[in-house]
């Protein structure tokens, strides 16, 4: 079931096939989903205020999304990883 709302979602955002946008990654539950899906072999973005620390299958986005330029921010990025360009992130990781 997992796996096919998986595919279902993918299709709906227009994700390559095995990725996953989580945002609040750097903490909390959605630091554990980031782990539980990168164990799964799946491709995760992550969005958080702070840096997660990259690492294979893991892109690392520092995005604030309570504000409408971080949400700005947070949509040219993750468009630029669908279409598999280098994203350039400026601000400090910790």
């Amino acid at each position: 079931m997992f796996c096919e709302d998986m595919a279902a979602l993918n299709q709906l955002y227009q994700l390559p096939e095995g990725m996953v946008v989580v945002s609040g990654a750097s903490r909390g539950i959605g630091h554990e989903l980031v782990n539980v899906l990168l164990a799964s072999g799946i491709e995760v973005v992550a969005l958080s205020r702070q840096r997660c620390k990259p690492s294979e299958n893991l892109t690392a986005l520092s995005v604030d999304l309570s504000d409408e330029t971080g949400l700005n921010m947070a949509i040219e990025s993750l468009q630029t990883v669908i279409d598999g360009r280098p994203v350039a992130d400026d601000r400090e990781s910790d």
